[in-house]
């Protein structure tokens, strides 16, 4: 009989949120611990930044934590979709919505990118897109993010967690950037595997001085306005892109 404690269910509390998520591998076990989330600055921010009957587009929503945990902060009126091009992360953020009972939340199976088309992705627990191709790699499809308009309409908050692609996937946002949403960019990993992210360009797409935002930069753990200065004045920007 096997000793292996995977997966199990979790709780997380904190203040009025409060839901239940997988916990199916060391990674994951370690990544949400719900202690380190409920000190967590950009858990505090979130609270801060996401109000009561927000809607969300989150990009690069992995299993289903962060998802789980907007739709808890934007109660019963918000809606939640979660973009996510690792398949196994999909079910499992799935079976996390069904855990809860949550409705207006959704999780999407493709790569958000700057056209439609299919490209090679690394299967891990935290996909990427990666221009070689090899036994690790598999075909995903991708998509522009304006293309969800047609199904859901502008949205009130876009989240990007998608370690380097942050150019390539707001060239496919730019109908949606026109509604002005609030920007979340958290800076979880510095990889640029296509050499695309450059935040002077990121910037300048976006004219960051017409939107609110703020920057969570994970190496530095700390948190910085969507603006040109905040954002020259990291070293960990400076040193990666």
């Amino acid at each position: 009989m096997s000793n292996n404690k995977f997966p199990y269910i979790q709780t997380f509390e904190m203040d009025d949120i409060k839901f239940k998520y997988w916990v199916t591998n060391e990674l994951y076990e370690n990544l949400y611990e719900p202690s380190k989330w409920k000190n967590w600055i950009l858990t505090e921010e979130y609270k801060k930044f996401i109000k009561k009957g927000d809607k969300i587009l989150e990009i690069g929503s992995g299993n289903g934590f962060t998802t789980c945990l907007f739709k808890s902060i934007t109660g019963n009126e918000g809606i939640v979709v979660g973009v996510e091009l690792v398949p196994n992360n999909c079910l499992i953020a799935n079976s996390m919505i069904a855990l809860n009972q949550f409705e207006k939340c959704h999780i999407l199976n493709f790569a958000a990118y700057q056209k439609s088309g299919k490209e090679n992705y690394k299967n891990k627990d935290n996909g990427v897109l990666t221009y070689s191709e090899s036994e690790e790699t598999s075909k995903i499809d991708t998509m522009e993010c304006d293309k969800l308009i047609k199904d859901y309409g502008f949205f009130d908050i876009i989240i990007l967690d998608v370690n380097g692609f942050e150019l390539n996937v707001l060239k496919g946002c730019s109908e949606l950037l026109t509604s002005k949403p609030k920007i979340i960019l958290n800076l979880f990993e510095f990889k640029t595997p296509f050499n695309t992210s450059n935040f002077q360009e990121i910037l300048d797409i976006i004219d960051a001085s017409n939107y609110e935002g703020l920057v969570y930069i994970f190496a530095e753990n700390k948190l910085v306005p969507f603006d040109y200065e905040s954002l020259n004045n990291s070293s960990q920007v400076q040193e990666y892109y």
